[in-house]
C-alpha cells in the first residue's frame, strides 16, 4: 500500500512538472490498476520509482494509430504509444474480432483466415507467433510463414490462399528500434478505411484478451506456411518477366544484390537466381538476416539514403580492379517491398566509372517506359501512381495511349484500393516515389522483387546494345522533357530556445506551429503579379487547397481585383496539403507541395520541375538535373523565408529523403 501511495505520488507530481502529460497520466493508472495488465505492472512501476518520466511518456502519451503502413513505432516493454506484447496481441485481437463480425453478417458460418509473415526485425519471429495465438484464440484459422519472409509475398499469399486477412509483423526501413503490425485485407491490400478505424474500435473496446495456447502449433487452427508457398510466389513472379533475352545475355549482366540484413535474398534474390541473371553477387557484408542492421551505414537501412550504398559501392569498386565489375547495384529494405538501384555510369571520363543512385521516380520512369514498349496491353490499359510521384510517369504511359491515374493520396495501399475498383484486368503498372513498384494481378502491395526482375531484364537488354539504363534514361528526358523532384522534411520551425516547454510538449508545439503556418498559407496565398525578376525566382499562378477544396489564381498585374478562391475542380483527394504551381523566368514547370507529416512533427516540402529540351540543348540531362537539384534548395529556402516560416532550420534536400 505504502508503494502504491508513493508511486501515485511521484506520478502527480510528474504531472505538475509538466514532464508527464494527463493522458499518459489517466492510461498509466488504467494500467496499474487492471490485473490485465499484470505482467508489465512490475516495470511501470520500477520506471516510475526510478522516475523515468521519457520512457513512461513515450510509452503512455498516445495511442498507436493505424498510419500509412499500420501501426508502427519504438518496442518498449509497455506501453500504449509502443510495439510491445500486448499492443500487438491487441492488434490481433481487434483484426479478428472486426473479420468475425464482418463475416457474421455477410452469412458466413466458416471462420475466418488469417495469414501471418513477418521479417528479420528484432522480436520479429516472437510478435508473429503471438499474432497467430490469438488470432487462434479468438476463433481464426492461421496461416503461419514459418521463417521471415517478404511483405509481398504475404500480399501474394493472401491472395492465393483465398484468406480474409493477413498480418505481417515489420517496421519496414525504420531504426532498429522500432517494429510494426500491417494488417491486409482479403484483397492482398493493407487495410484502408474505414476497415483500419473499425478495428481501432474493436481495439478500444478490448477488456481482456483470451487465454491462447503456449505453443504456436499446438492448436488445429494454426498451419505452417513451407517451400510450397514460395515457389507458388516466384512462379507469379517469373510470369511478369517482360522480355525473355537470351541465356547468355542474362548470364552478362552483373549485379551486386545487397538485402541489408532483411528477407529480400528469399524474393528478389531467388527470383534473380531463377530466372537466369547467374551474374548476380550476394553482398555478403549484408546479407545476414539481423534485426540490428550491423553493417548498414548507421545501422538505418532505407534504401532512399544514398549512405545506405556506401560498403557495397566500395566493394564494387575493388571489384573492378580485379576485373569483375558489376553493372548495377541493387538494395532492397529489410521487408523488400523497396527496390533501389545504382549504376555504372560507363560514359563518365573518369577512370575509374562512378556511381549514379537512381531516384525511385529514376527508376519508375525507366520501368513503365519499358513495359509499355515491350508488352502487349489491352484497350482499357492504365497506369497507377500517388500524387507526389512523378508526373514524367504520367506523360510516357500518356504518350502510348495508356489512361493514367495519377491524384493518389500518400501511401501504395491506395494504389491497391485503385486497382480493385478500376479492374485488373487494365493494370499495367503502380508506382510511388518512395521505391514502390506492382505489376500483375499476383499482389497489391509493392514489391521490391518485381522490380528488380524488369530491372535486371531492361540492363540486359540494354548491355546487349552496348548501352546502359542511364543512356536509356537520357532518352526519355530527351523525348518527354526533363524532371527533376526533390522532398525536404522540415524537421524544426523555430530554435529550440523559442519553444514554450522542452520534453513530451515540445513536439505537440512543433506540430502546432505547422498547423498555424498551414492556416497562414491558406489565409494569404503567395501568388504573383508580373514576371520574375531573378532565374532563382518563381512566378507562383496557382494555388489548390486539398483540405478546404479551394483554388486559387493569381491576377495579371495590372489588375487592381483582390485574389478570390474558387472551388476545386481537380480531382484530389481530401488531404492537409496545399499545391502551387508556377514558372521560372527561364522557363521551367515548377510545382510545390505542402504537407504535415502523418507519422511526425514534420513538414515534408515537395518540389517538381519540368524543362523542355530547348532549355539544356547540348548539356548531358543528368548533369542538368544535378543542377536543378541544387536550384530548388534555394527555391524552397527562399520560399519559406518569404511565404511560410522565417525561422525554419534543419532542412534536408535531395530526391526523395527522409521516411513516411
Amino acid at each position: 500500500m505504502e508503494r502504491s501511495i508513493r508511486i501515485r505520488e511521484l506520478c502527480q507530481s510528474a504531472v505538475a512538472a509538466g514532464v508527464l502529460t494527463e493522458p499518459a497520466l489517466l492510461r498509466i493508472e488504467k494500467w496499474l490498476a487492471d490485473d490485465q495488465y499484470a505482467e508489465y505492472q512490475q516495470a511501470i512501476e520500477d520506471d516510475i520509482a526510478g522516475q523515468n518520466w521519457p520512457q513512461l511518456e513515450a510509452a503512455f502519451g498516445t495511442i498507436l494509430p493505424f498510419g500509412t503502413g499500420g501501426r508502427r513505432g519504438v518496442m518498449s516493454p509497455y506501453g500504449t504509444a509502443t510495439i510491445n506484447g500486448r499492443t500487438i496481441a491487441e492488434s490481433a485481437y481487434g483484426l479478428a474480432s472486426y473479420l468475425r463480425e464482418v463475416l457474421s453478417q455477410r452469412g458466413e458460418a466458416e471462420p475466418p483466415v488469417v495469414v501471418i509473415a513477418c521479417d528479420s526485425r528484432h522480436r520479429s519471429l516472437e510478435f508473429a507467433r503471438l499474432s497467430a495465438e490469438v488470432c487462434a484464440s479468438a476463433g481464426c484459422r492461421v496461416k503461419l510463414f514459418t521463417e521471415p519472409r517478404a511483405t509481398p509475398e504475404l500480399s501474394f499469399a493472401v491472395r492465393y490462399l483465398q484468406a480474409d486477412a493477413g498480418i505481417v509483423i515489420s517496421a519496414s526501413h525504420n531504426p532498429p528500434a522500432d517494429n510494426g503490425f500491417k494488417a491486409y485485407w482479403s484483397n492482398g491490400g493493407q487495410i484502408v478505411p474505414p476497415h483500419d478505424r473499425q478495428i481501432l474500435q474493436r481495439i478500444a473496446k478490448i477488456e481482456s484478451l483470451p487465454p491462447r495456447t503456449e505453443q504456436v502449433g499446438a492448436s488445429a487452427l494454426i498451419d505452417f506456411l513451407g517451400s510450397d508457398l514460395d515457389d507458388a510466389y516466384l512462379e507469379a513472379l517469373a510470369q511478369q518477366s517482360i522480355l525473355r533475352v537470351s541465356e547468355e545475355d542474362r548470364a552478362a549482366i552483373r549485379i551486386l544484390y545487397t538485402p541489408l540484413h532483411g528477407v529480400g535474398n528469399s524474393s528478389a534474390g531467388e527470383v534473380l537466381r531463377r530466372e537466369g541473371f547467374s551474374g548476380t553477387k550476394l553482398f555478403e557484408l549484408q546479407s545476414a538476416l539481423d534485426g540490428g542492421f550491423p553493417f548498414v551505414k548507421d545501422h538505418l537501412p532505407n534504401p532512399e539514403r544514398d549512405a545506405v550504398f556506401q560498403d557495397a559501392v566500395e566493394f564494387a569498386n575493388q571489384s573492378q580492379t580485379r576485373g569483375q565489375g558489376f553493372d548495377l547495384i541493387m538494395a532492397t529494405d529489410p521487408d523488400a517491398d523497396r527496390l533501389r538501384v545504382a549504376v555504372r555510369d560507363l560514359s563518365s571520363s573518369q577512370a575509374s566509372k562512378p556511381w549514379v543512385l537512381l531516384s525511385g521516380n529514376q527508376l519508375g520512369a525507366l520501368l513503365v517506359d519499358f513495359a509499355l514498349s515491350y508488352r502487349d496491353w489491352p484497350a482499357d490499359a492504365y497506369v497507377v501512381q500517388t500524387m507526389v510521384t512523378s508526373p514524367l510517369i504520367s506523360r510516357i504511359a500518356k504518350s502510348k495511349g495508356v489512361r493514367v491515374i495519377d491524384k493518389l493520396p500518400v501511401g501504395f495501399k491506395y494504389i491497391g484500393e485503385t486497382i480493385d475498383a478500376e479492374g485488373p484486368a487494365g493494370f499495367v503498372f503502380g508506382a510511388e516515389e518512395s521505391l514502390g513498384y506492382l505489376a500483375g494481378n499476383y499482389a497489391r502491395d509493392k514489391d521490391a522483387a518485381l522490380a528488380a526482375l524488369w530491372t535486371a531484364e531492361l540492363a540486359a537488354m540494354l548491355k546487349a546494345r552496348g548501352e546502359t539504363l542511364l543512356d536509356r534514361l537520357r532518352q526519355i528526358y530527351k523525348t518527354h522533357w526533363l524532371d527533376v523532384e526533390s522532398l525536404w522534411p522540415i524537421r524544426q520551425f523555430a530554435e529550440s530556445s523559442q519553444l514554450q516547454e522542452t520534453g513530451p510538449s515540445a513536439a505537440h508545439q512543433v506540430v502546432e506551429q505547422i498547423r498555424l503556418r498551414m492556416q497562414q498559407l491558406r489565409l494569404k496565398p503567395p501568388l504573383s503579379r508580373g514576371a520574375c525578376e531573378l532565374e532563382d525566382n518563381v512566378s507562383w499562378r496557382r494555388m489548390d487547397d486539398l483540405l478546404e477544396r479551394k483554388t486559387w489564381e493569381a491576377q495579371p498585374a495590372s489588375s487592381l481585383l483582390p485574389v478570390h478562391a474558387q472551388p476545386l475542380s481537380e480531382p484530389y483527394p481530401v488531404a492537409d496539403m496545399c499545391w502551387l504551381f508556377g514558372s521560372t523566368i527561364d522557363g521551367a514547370e515548377i510545382a510545390l507541395a505542402l504537407r504535415p507529416s502523418g507519422t511526425e512533427p514534420l513538414l515534408k516540402v515537395y518540389l517538381f520541375s519540368r524543362l523542355a529540351p530547348e532549355l539544356w540543348a547540348g548539356e548531358d540531362p543528368l548533369e542538368r538535373r544535378e543542377h536543378e537539384a541544387r536550384r530548388h534548395a534555394r527555391l524552397v529556402e527562399k520560399f519559406l523565408a518569404e511565404h511560410f516560416q522565417p525561422s525554419a532550420v534543419s532542412m534536408t534536400h535531395g530526391d526523395v529523403q527522409g521516411s513516411r
